[in-house]
């Protein structure tokens, strides 16, 4: 178990080291090492270093925007709209209008080139259309 950051970072140092070592070669001894290894580092990356359940549909527009601000290519009208399908994703999440929300975030995705999921909360369900 590893309980500190210098634990963590040799051990960081050792699965980079294993990896180089080991290649591609699939029955290598080193191999048997790697796994409890790597389950370490995992539980100490979760309790170390949480990943964010979700940082919603504004922040996460906001975010592509600023990337396409940087790079030059922001469209003001394609933001204008862009915007205005956020605002209605957002209120159908939370009215749980599932739907709708589905479709806001897959026009929003489209636009982007993302999945549509990135502008969904964790756990979404999308509603299943009946036939």
């Amino acid at each position: 178990m590893l309980h500190t950051k210098a634990q963590y970072d040799a051990a960081m140092q050792r699965l980079d080291d294993l990896l180089n070592a080991i290649g591609e070669d699939e029955a290598h001894p080193l191999l048997e090492e790697l796994e409890p290894l790597s389950d370490q580092i995992m539980q100490y990356e979760e309790t170390h270093f949480p990943v964010p359940v979700s940082i919603g549909a504004v922040d996460t527009l906001a975010a592509l925007l600023a990337e396409r601000d940087v790079a030059g290519q922001r469209d003001p009208a394609q933001t204008a709209i862009a915007v205005s399908v956020c605002t209605t994703l957002e209120d159908c999440i939370a009215k749980a209008d599932n739907k709708t929300a589905w479709e806001s975030a897959v026009v929003l995705a489209e636009m982007f080139n993302v999945a549509p999921t990135v502008f969904l909360p964790q756990g979404f369900e999308q509603e299943k259309e009946v036939v």
